[in-house]
């Protein structure tokens, strides 16, 4: 978190080429009016009402490093949690999962409890303990597959994991609003324990997207080289080759179906390491 004034342009400082944000159609910045509207109408808007004025209280003069207000961040993350469609209240805890650690009020669980109930304390709770844990568990260890293990083991409730992947999925997105060397910590934890996190509770999307992230901070020219490749063979090519294979198809007289889906660019590059060497990647 860092307190400045807000810039009057923030173009340029998301992550531009994400899958996940294009999918659930998240805004740059989500406010509480983008988070209502796309609530069923069926769940009572009145305790996630309540919930964002009580984190836009505890977040008043707070910033993200990217320079919109904090607040911003706890409604990401309501969202990416809504268009998951889980329950009430792991939307509430969304927007109040920073509440109890970032803020300067002095906020305990105790008095998420009292006004939002035992199941949203729970949960906000929860999220706190598993933050420090990892943080005590990587001041001393770098066994990142034990910490895994652990973290599973320590989660009652699979909501916890989704929320904490949530909060790291638009960390990835904002994450140039943090130092370089922050940036770096970030990728390598995002690929070593994150993405593997959310593939164990198949979010394959989130995985995905820590992925991609991930790649663009640590390999930034092959990033770049293979996603300007990879979009010109699927949107240049792809097409003549599916002409090819419906021509042949047809002259056979085969009744068919053709479908796919696009490989992330982490997992091109995993596969191209395999065989070629970065050289050889370049050639």
């Amino acid at each position: 978190m860092v307190k400045k004034q807000v810039p009057k342009n923030n173009k340029g400082k998301f992550f531009r080429y994400s899958f996940l944000r294009k999918k659930f159609n998240v805004p740059d910045i989500v406010t509480f009016e983008d988070l209502i509207n796309i609530l069923p109408a069926s769940i009572n808007k009145k305790r996630i009402t309540k919930a964002y004025e009580y984190a836009k209280v505890i977040h008043s003069g707070q910033y993200r490093g990217t320079g919109e207000p904090f607040i911003h961040h706890p409604l990401a993350v309501a969202y990416l949690v809504a268009k998951l469609e889980l329950d009430k209240d792991a939307i509430v805890a969304a927007l109040l999962h920073d509440t109890v650690e970032d803020n300067n009020i002095g906020v305990e669980v105790k008095d998420i409890k009292q006004h939002f109930g035992a199941d949203v304390a729970f949960l906000v709770d929860s999220l706190t303990h598993i933050k420090r844990v990892t943080n005590k568990f990587l001041g001393h260890n770098e066994s990142i597959p034990d910490l895994r293990k652990l973290l599973i083991a320590a989660v009652d409730d699979v909501r916890v994991l989704i929320l904490r992947l949530s909060d790291k999925v638009h960390n990835a997105w904002t994450i140039s609003g943090v130092p370089q060397e922050k940036q770096i910590r970030f990728a390598k934890r995002a690929l070593t324990l994150y993405a593997p996190l959310a593939h164990f509770v198949a979010l394959t999307a989130y995985r995905r997207e820590l992925e991609e992230v991930a790649f663009s901070i640590l390999h930034p020219q092959i990033f770049d080289w293979l996603r300007t490749r990879m979009a010109y063979l699927y949107d240049v090519n792809m097409d003549v080759v599916i002409d090819k294979i419906k021509a042949s198809l047809k002259k056979e007289n085969f009744n068919y179906e053709i479908t796919g889906r696009r490989k992330s660019l982490w997992s091109v590059y995993t596969k191209l390491k395999r065989y070629l060497t970065q050289e050889g990647i370049y050639e």
